[in-house]
């Protein structure tokens, strides 16, 4: 989801949101399943997390994840 977060952001024009609310418009969108692995990969509430402690959770995840292995071309 994170993965698709980023590629839909990478295509529209830049409208400079902060990163907390990007965090939160994604947060917001996961259903219930993908929100609990969320908060467990954060070790607690991913909502109480920093903007920069969230991406960095996010990116992590990705990372370890076969949609990025699967693509050569880094996500921004």
């Amino acid at each position: 989801a994170w993965a698709r977060f980023l590629c839909l952001l990478a295509s529209s024009p830049d409208l400079s949101i902060p990163n907390v609310v990007l965090l939160d418009i994604f947060c917001l969108s996961l259903d219930i399943k993908l929100a609990l692995d969320l908060d467990i990969a954060a070790g607690g509430s991913f909502a109480q997390t920093t903007p920069s402690e969230g991406r960095e959770i996010l990116d992590y995840l990705l990372e370890s994840s076969s949609f990025y292995a699967n693509h050569k071309e880094p996500i921004q």
